[in-house]
């Protein structure tokens, strides 16, 4: 498994960085763009890259054009399983996980999910 933090671009990263990062994720292959502070901003996939390139972009402008700027994403401590599910079934492959201020702090990647329990979640039974 993958750590999180391969999946993290910081804004002003060139599109041709964002590239070599997104072929290294290999099936994996989203970038969730932050600020500093981790801060979600934005979703990058080479889709998005693909039709940037076709409107004329250039492989060092910066990803910052291109983001999907509302990104899908689910709130620690705050997880809805049906939104999960959706998520699943609608093909999405990582989903961040961020605090109530927006800063990623983990990914759930649904090619190794083994159940809908949020990750946090812990059954004690005696």
């Amino acid at each position: 498994m993958r750590h999180y933090k391969e999946h993290l671009i910081v804004t002003g990263t060139s599109i041709r960085d964002a590239l070599s990062i997104l072929d290294k994720l290999a099936q994996d292959a989203i970038c969730f763009v932050v600020n500093d502070e981790l801060k979600l901003l934005g979703s990058l996939t080479d889709g998005d890259i693909r039709r940037g390139l076709i409107a004329g972009i250039e492989l060092d402008d910066t990803v910052d054009s291109i983001i999907q700027k509302e990104p899908k994403f689910l709130r620690k401590g705050d997880y809805d399983l049906n939104k999960v599910i959706e998520y699943r079934d609608n093909n999405y492959k990582v989903i961040p996980i961020v605090t109530k201020k927006g800063k990623i702090i983990n990914v759930i990647n649904f090619r190794h999910l083994k159940s809908y329990l949020p990750i946090d979640v812990v059954i004690m039974a005696g």
